[in-house]
C-alpha cells in the first residue's frame, strides 16, 4: 500500500427492511404525562396497556414503566391526602360539638363552628 495514495472505504451497504416500531411508546409517553399531571389511575391503566403491547412486540417501554411508577405514587398520594382530610374534619366537627356555635380561641388555633341547621 502506497502511504501517498488516498483510502477509501467501500460504500455503505444499504438498509433493507424496516425498522421495528414500538407500537406501546406513544401509550407509555401518554401514561408519563398524565401521571405526571397528577392523574394516577388513568397513568397507570395507560401505562399497563403501553407495557404489554410493547412486550408483545418484543421490546421494552421505559415510558410506559415511568409512567406506571408515577401513576402509583400519585394513587398513594391521593389516598394519604384524603385520609388526612377526612380526619382533620372528623377532628374539627367533634371540637364544633364541644364548644358549640360561634368562633372560638382555643390553644392558639382559632375554631368557626356553624350554628346547627334546622332538617325537615
Amino acid at each position: 500500500m502506497d502511504p501517498n495514495q488516498p483510502t477509501t472505504l467501500p460504500p455503505a451497504a444499504p438498509v433493507t427492511g424496516s425498522v421495528a416500531t414500538n407500537p406501546g411508546k406513544g401509550i407509555g409517553i401518554a401514561s408519563l404525562i398524565v401521571s405526571f399531571l397528577g392523574i394516577g389511575l388513568v397513568g397507570l391503566i395507560l401505562g399497563i396497556v403501553g407495557i404489554n403491547k410493547s412486550k408483545a412486540a418484543g421490546q421494552g417501554n421505559g415510558f410506559a414503566i415511568a409512567g406506571i411508577i408515577l401513576g402509583i405514587l400519585n394513587i398513594i398520594g391521593t389516598i394519604i391526602a384524603i385520609i388526612i382530610i377526612v380526619t382533620s374534619a372528623g377532628v374539627i366537627l367533634e371540637k364544633c360539638k364541644e364548644l358549640g356555635p360561634g368562633t372560638h380561641a382555643v390553644d392558639g388555633i382559632t375554631y368557626t363552628c356553624p350554628a346547627p341547621t334546622a332538617s325537615n
